[in-house]
């Protein structure tokens, strides 16, 4: 075959000029893969070695439901997934409406059913706590033990505040006929409140604000469609060292906007906490209370801050016991859970240990039981 010269330049005959290229292209292509690689690989490495006592394997597994016209967040229904972090691996399963239940659970009761509603943020979900720890699981093993037909829905869900739970129990919660509704409280719920934006004060009425609250789904519906996002959510230090470095940035970023609005700032986990957002609280669980009066029974429970100390001012707290059936406030608890030994897992995202739910899920079952004894006398 004839070569051919371009430009005075020796070159491939042309039928072999294809050829050719498609070799230069695809070995550039795979030094181009490889070296990526072998970046990838040395930056899981590093962050393994810096920060594995400090990151959790936990992928945000976040979709978004209209609620009536509210458009809310939910986990996504019918999962089966880890968290991983240096103080183990834990099991998580998502019901079809995405609670954390491993029972499909339906808006109509059955016959003598007992039905409680647990709403909270990330701890009450059971962040770095298996399946059957979370003190939802805990209270319906014991009630049913006792004797009931009990169903306990888990319906908590990571960076939720009261606000929002009060919008979910509203517009969906209450149609499972809930007999009790459980709200577990953080301190970092006035801050949550703050950025989801539902709600604004006119003197001691709430006024509605704003209608949706969505904050990353829309790329979460996107990444997650493929499933070597999920695999790496669920193993990739790297990609949780990413993913939650932005993630943080932009919840911050929208937090700091609602505290300018404020006098003080907002410290979700100690020290001053706004007197406005105090008063939002309260008008919250005021709002609460009304819509659960003569149908369902509240039971409020002060989850313990990362000091081991009460997550509610004592400003609030004659709020909680007012707008309560039974108020678990932590300083009736506290010795018990620091004898149990410790209050919140040591590492990762330090969530309350599963010793700490048990304790909770005892303390409901506890007053559920007492509570349906006339009941069942009768």
């Amino acid at each position: 075959i004839r070569d051919y010269k371009v430009t005075g330049v020796q070159t491939c005959a042309l039928p072999i000029l294809s050829t050719c290229l498609l070799k230069k292209v695809f070995i550039s292509a795979l030094l181009v893969l490889l070296s990526t690689f072998v970046a990838l690989l040395i930056g899981e490495l590093t962050i393994r070695a810096l920060y594995k006592d400090k990151i959790v394997l936990f992928p945000r597994y976040f979709t978004d439901r209209w609620y009536g016209q509210y458009h809310l967040r939910r986990m996504r229904p019918s999962m089966n997934f880890t968290h991983t972090s240096v103080d183990g691996e834990f099991h998580f399963h998502t019901n079809s409406q995405g609670f954390r239940n491993q029972e499909e659970i339906s808006y109509q009761k059955s016959k003598g059913e007992v039905r409680v509603l647990v709403l909270g943020d990330s701890h009450t979900f059971g962040y770095e706590v298996n399946q059957q720890e979370t003190y939802s699981a805990v209270a319906q093993e014991l009630l049913r033990k006792n004797g009931l037909n009990a169903t306990v829905i888990n319906a908590g869900l990571s960076g939720t505040g009261t606000a929002e739970q009060l919008v979910f129990f509203e517009q969906e919660g209450i149609n499972y006929q809930p007999d009790y509704v459980v709200l577990g409280f953080f301190s970092n719920d006035f801050d949550d409140n703050l950025k989801s934006g539902f709600f604004e004060l006119n003197g001691d009425s709430l006024l509605v604000k704003n209608k949706e609250h969505i904050p990353g789904v829309q790329l979460q519906n996107f990444i997650y469609q493929f499933g070597l996002i999920r695999w790496l959510s669920e193993e990739s230090y790297l990609y949780n060292f990413a993913f939650n470095t932005v993630w943080d940035f932009f919840k911050n970023r929208s937090l700091q906007k609602e505290r300018l609005k404020l006098d003080e700032s907002v410290l979700g986990n100690e020290g001053i906490v706004d007197i406005k957002a105090q008063h939002l609280e309260r008008c919250i669980l005021k709002r609460l209370r009304k819509q659960t009066i003569g149908k369902t029974k509240l039971i409020f429970l002060d989850i313990p801050t990362y000091k081991g100390t009460s997550s509610i001012p004592d400003s609030l707290l004659p709020d909680f016991r007012t707008y309560s059936d039974a108020f678990i406030d932590y300083p009736s608890i506290q010795l018990e859970v620091e004898k149990s030994g410790l209050t919140h897992v040591p590492h990762g995202q330090r969530h309350i240990s599963a010793a700490t739910h048990a304790i909770l899920g005892n303390k409901i079952a506890t007053y559920i039981a007492r509570d349906r004894q006339p009941l069942k006398a009768q």
